[in-house]
């Protein structure tokens, strides 16, 4: 191994100067071939270009390669990898500054696009015009500027990104590609900064546009707790998932704020309706399953009031499930809808007898 040549290139050059933590670590190889690397034990596991795992670390290692344009979205560049392709080469195809800055095994930096300067100066700023090949970047600054607290988007970058968005650039991505980086910018500590992104370069179109218009701030929690908060309706949560292919439990538990967490921040327990309550119970599927109750029950701001919900629920539920035989042993000799009927009234039964207990 001692005789390939080889750099610590990206992300974990870019958080090991801003001390933050960064679990992946990936090399690029310079002047060696595919056949070269199988010799020395590395397993190959890219399909669209030279990727290995190293046979001992397993870290990534990637011959330098270069890509050039030759179809539509992130994906339609042709990319060639071979020994004769420098390490300058290889870093000037990457997105931003900051993730253009190469590390040898002895420490010294090899920064040609004064990435370095960036991180200090706080700057998020393209390397070069190719930028714009690759509409995906767009997004990937929306995201770095929700993960990097306190950066800004170089004006010149910022101009990129509107010629992309005047262009239909972003056209060309898949729902599921854009989604992988707002899920990212969900998950980092300042959400909000995606959509600042997405209005100051006037970009909401064609993927963001249920936002536009609309005031919020992101609350802080996790990724499925901020996207449940986000200010869209039944049919706008419909269509952005729809759009961009979104998970099911996320758009779940959207649609789920919208039905039902009104009811639960309006009344205490104790003033709530009986009926009323128990059809959301059965619209959660909380008889079967509270995992959708409990987690909207989270949502609720009043810490006081969460607690009581949490604490009457999580009661009736168990109430409800003690008499299950019961019920079931009352209402057998009914069938379809007054069977239905028959058990939803047995069940507030137990319930009401719980409350004046």
């Amino acid at each position: 191994m001692d005789d390939l040549k080889y750099f610590l290139v990206g992300g974990a050059v870019r958080d090991q100067v801003l001390k933050r933590e960064n679990s992946d670590r990936d090399y690029v190889v310079v002047g060696a071939n595919e056949e070269q690397m199988l010799e020395r034990g590395f397993k190959k596991i890219g399909k669209s270009f030279p990727v290995f795992l190293h046979p001992d670390t397993g870290e990534e290692y990637a011959l330098a390669r270069t890509e050039k344009k030759q179809g539509l979205g992130h994906t339609g560049f042709e990319i060639s990898a071979s020994a004769d392709i420098t390490l300058l080469q290889d870093l000037s195809r990457r997105d931003l500054t900051i993730n253009a800055i190469a590390v040898s095994p002895g420490g010294d930096f090899f920064d040609p696009y004064n990435g370095l300067e960036d991180l200090s100066n706080k700057v998020l700023r393209h390397v070069s015009d190719a930028f714009i090949e690759d509409p995906l970047r767009f997004f990937r600054v929306a995201r770095f500027a929700s993960q990097l607290p306190g950066f800004s988007i170089a004006e010149e970058t910022s101009f990129l990104m509107k010629e992309m968005h005047r262009f239909e650039s972003l056209d060309e991505l898949s729902g599921e590609r854009i989604w992988q980086e707002f899920l990212k910018a969900l998950k980092a500590p300042e959400p909000n900064r995606w959509f600042e992104t997405l209005s100051n370069v006037q970009a909401y179109d064609p993927w963001f546009g249920v936002f536009s218009g609309k005031t919020f701030k992101i609350a802080p929690g996790s990724a499925i707790e901020r996207f449940a908060l986000l200010p869209l309706l039944e049919d706008e949560i419909l269509t952005f998932s729809d759009m961009l292919k979104i998970p099911k439990e996320f758009s779940q538990a959207a649609l789920d704020r919208v039905r039902h967490l009104e009811y639960f921040n309006a009344d205490s327990p104790n003033e709530a309706s009986l009926a009323v309550y128990y059809d959301h119970l059965v619209a959660l599927k909380a008889l079967h399953d509270p995992f959708r109750l409990f987690f909207l029950l989270d949502l609720i701001q009043d810490e006081s009031l969460r607690a009581e919900w949490r604490s009457k629920s999580s009661r009736d539920l168990d109430v409800i499930k003690e008499h299950k035989e019961i019920i079931e042993k009352e209402t057998s000799s009914l069938l379809g809808r007054d069977k239905g009927e028959g058990i939803k009234h047995a069940r507030l039964k137990v319930l009401q007898d719980q409350f004046e207990r």
